[in-house]
C-alpha cells in the first residue's frame, strides 16, 4: 500500500513513518505542506498517467497546517476522480465536534487523535482499505442488478436491501463512515445529536424496473433533495438500504427547518417522484435523540431513527389504502421534544 502523510510538523512525519513501518506499511511518503502534497500527487499521477487509480492507496492528514489545512486538502483530494474513494485518514490533536464534522463531511473515511498508538493506526488503515473495498463491491453489485434473471429474487432482495454509497452530494457519506463519525465524538457530542430517517416511498418499485446505473441515479437524486431539505442544519446522510436514508444532526446549531417533511414532499413532487396513489415521495421521520449508555451503542441511534419512519410509513400506506395499519411487533423507537 502506497502511503502519503502530510502534517507540517517534520518530527510527526518521522515519527508516522517509523511507526507505519512497525505496522507492515513501508512505502510511505511525507509532505510538510498541503500545497507541496498536491503539487507531489500532480507530478506522480502525470508519470502514471495509465493508472487511473492513482499514485497512492491512502491518505493521512493533520489538519492543523498553514495555509491550506488538513480539511480543505481533503475536499482537494476528493475532487480527483482518481481518489474519490482512496482512504483518508485524519491525523490529529484535535478533537471538537466541529472539526471532526467538517472533517467526515468533506471525505475523510476516519479520524484518528494525536498521540496515536501505532497498532490502533495500522488496523485503522487496513479497516479503511476494507471499508473501500466493500464500496466498490456495493457499487457494482448495483451495476449488475438489471442483469439479473427473474429466478434470482433472493438475490435481488438483498441488492435493494444493501446500504449502497451515493457519491457527489455535499455531506452524504457512507454509512461505515456516519459509525465512524459517531465514535470519534465525546459523550458530550453525541448527547447533542439526533438521528432522523427517510424513506423513498418508490425505492422498490424503481429498483424493480430500472437498470445498471438508473437506479443508483435515483438515489443520488433522492439524496440531493434531502440534503437541500436540511437548510442550515448541521448534518451527514447515509443511504441505509432498501430505499431508507439516515441522518445524524447537531441539535445544539441550528434547528431543522419547520415543516421539514412538507418541503420534502413538495420538492420530490416537483421532481417527479411523488407515488401516483398520493403518498409523499419521500416520508421523514420524527428524529430520536441519542439513547445510548455506552458508545458501542450508537446503532441503536440510527436503528431507531429508521423503526420511527418505518412505523409512519406504514401508518401512512394504511390511511391511502383504506385498511388497519399493520404494525410490527416490537418496533421501538426514542423520541425527543423541544415542547
Amino acid at each position: 500500500m502506497k502511503i502519503l502523510s502530510v502534517d507540517d510538523d517534520e518530527l510527526i512525519l518521522e515519527l508516522l513513518v517509523e511507526s507505519l513501518a512497525q505496522a507492515g506499511f513501508h512505502d510511505v511518503t511525507t509532505a510538510n505542506s498541503a500545497q507541496s502534497a498536491l503539487d507531489l500527487i500532480a507530478a506522480l499521477d502525470a508519470e502514471n498517467m495509465d493508472d487511473e487509480e492513482g499514485s497512492f492507496d491512502c491518505f493521512l492528514l493533520d489538519i492543523e497546517m498553514p495555509g491550506m489545512n488538513g480539511i480543505e486538502l481533503c475536499t482537494e483530494i476528493r475532487k480527483m476522480p482518481a481518489y474519490r474513494r482512496t482512504p483518508i485518514l485524519m491525523v490529529t490533536t484535535l478533537s471538537d465536534r466541529n472539526n471532526i464534522e467538517k472533517a467526515f463531511a468533506a471525505g475523510a473515511t476516519d479520524y484518528i487523535n494525536k498521540p496515536f498508538d501505532q497498532i490502533e493506526l495500522g488496523s485503522r488503515i487496513r479497516l479503511a482499505r476494507m471499508l473501500v473495498n466493500e464500496q466498490r463491491r456495493g457499487l457494482q453489485a448495483y451495476f449488475m442488478a438489471s442483469a439479473l434473471t427473474t429466478g434470482l429474487d433472493d438475490e435481488k432482495t438483498a441488492l435493494f436491501q444493501a446500504p449502497v454509497t451515493v457519491e457527489g452530494v455535499e455531506r452524504v457519506v457512507d454509512l461505515q463512515v456516519l459509525e465512524n463519525f459517531l465514535l470519534q465524538l465525546s459523550r458530550k457530542g453525541l448527547y447533542q445529536s439526533a438521528a432522523i430517517a427517510f424513506k423513498f416511498t418508490e425505492a422498490k418499485e424503481a429498483f424493480l424496473k430500472l437498470g445498471e446505473a438508473e437506479y443508483y441515479e435515483l438515489l443520488e437524486k433522492v439524496a440531493a433533495l434531502i440534503a437541500k431539505g436540511f437548510g442550515k442544519c448541521d448534518f451527514l446522510l447515509s443511504h441505509f438500504g432498501s430505499g431508507l436514508f439516515v441522518g445524524v444532526i447537531d441539535r445544539s446549531g441550528a434547528p431543522l427547518p419547520e415543516n421539514f417533511g412538507d418541503i420534502l414532499a413538495k420538492a420530490a413532487e416537483e421532481a417527479g417522484l411523488k407515488p401516483q396513489d398520493g403518498r409523499p415521495g419521500i416520508i421523514v421521520g420524527d428524529p430520536v435523540e441519542n439513547p445510548i449508555h455506552r458508545r458501542n451503542d450508537i446503532h441503536s441511534m440510527l436503528l431507531d431513527a429508521t423503526a420511527s419512519v418505518t412505523e409512519k410509513t406504514l401508518r401512512i400506506d394504511a390511511k391511502v389504502l383504506k385498511v388497519k395499519p399493520l404494525i410490527p411487533k416490537g418496533l421501538k423507537f426514542n423520541l425527543f421534544s423541544d415542547k
